[in-house]
């Protein structure tokens, strides 16, 4: 593209965690200097350029520091509108004057105006965003590196980084696939298992081990869907309240309580080998957390997980266990 060039506005991303994986992606801290309109052929709909100023480079081989460059936007009109259509990030960015934000743009070669992929507000070069944006890029070199410490790096992340780098190693694990199924399942056990993570970031890494192909029911009783069960079990074990015994009591069930085989004795045999596989938590002490969940629903439907966990347990180890 020629730096006279103009480029339509495409809907921006409030989502930066693709961009870094993007080879032809610039991302920087940049100032709004100023919009600058121009006649769109829709009715309530803004478009035109941002004139922007870099601030800080984040990753860019083309961008330097106080290079200016533009933009192409577009957004509805009506404030109001634009709350309602907050998918497309242009909508939801004030752009005015004096504004920052972290920018990903598609920069393959020096110009006046590039296509924006994705964009966050952020208060100053010293925003958390700012900096979890860097360390994103340092697990990115990582991958390519492979240093001993990767897979520990990438579950500290998961376990006590800001938002957008957890994000980011959860895209390297579902997504890209970037692990094989063995280590990514063991990076989000280790990050699950670590106590650091806080309570709701330790759910939402919970639903990523039973929601994706790590958990593997053609596998039966394998490692990795022994350890993810023994994980999801201690959780449960673990709970101290009704609302987080009840999530990771969901979770386990969802594992442990699907149909392996239409043959019911087939069936009884994955489950029950799958289930004494479980060396920690102790038997005991997922019984007990199961009787005190059936104890704790509201009604029989909501006891039924539960139930049925707790029929599988005490039927592979024996109720005295």
């Amino acid at each position: 593209m020629s730096p006279t060039q103009t480029i339509e506005a495409g809907e921006l991303s409030p989502n930066l965690v693709p961009t870094f994986s993007d080879s032809s992606a610039s991302m920087v801290v940049a100032k709004v200097m100023a919009l600058e309109p121009s006649h769109s052929n829709r009715p309530n709909v803004e478009t035109g350029l941002v004139a922007l100023t870099v601030i800080q480079v984040i990753h860019s081989e083309i961008l330097r520091h106080n290079e200016s460059f533009s933009t192409p936007f577009e957004r509805f009109s009506d404030p109001q509108v634009r709350l309602r259509n907050r998918f497309n990030a242009w909508n939801s960015l004030s752009l005015d004057p004096g504004d920052l934000l972290l920018l990903a743009v598609k920069a393959e070669r020096p110009s006046k105006i590039y296509a924006s992929l994705a964009a966050a507000p952020v208060s100053s070069p010293n925003d958390p965003q700012v900096a979890a944006a860097l360390e994103c890029y340092r697990m990115e070199r990582a991958l390519q590196e492979k240093p001993p410490a990767l897979q520990q790096m990438l579950a500290r992340a998961l376990e006590s980084g800001p938002d957008l780098t957890r994000s980011y190693v959860l895209d390297l694990l579902t997504r890209r696939k970037a692990f094989s199924r063995e280590s990514s399942a063991s990076i989000l056990e280790s990050a699950v298992n670590s106590g650091n993570a806080p309570p709701n970031s330790r759910q939402d890494l919970g639903f990523q081990l039973v929601s994706g192909n790590l958990f593997d029911e053609n596998l039966g009783a394998d490692t990795v869907n022994v350890n993810i069960v023994s994980a999801l079990a201690k959780q449960m074990v673990n709970s101290g309240d009704r609302k987080s015994r009840g999530q990771w009591l969901g979770y386990l069930s969802s594992c442990v309580s699907r149909e392996y085989a239409t043959d019911v004795e087939r069936d009884r045999e994955v489950r029950f080998a799958l289930v004494k596989a479980v060396r920690d938590p102790g038997p005991q002490q997922v019984i007990s957390a199961l009787n005190l969940a059936v104890r704790e629903a509201s009604d029989p439907d909501e006891a039924k997980p539960a139930k049925r966990l707790l029929e599988t347990w005490q039927a592979a180890f024996g109720p005295g266990r």
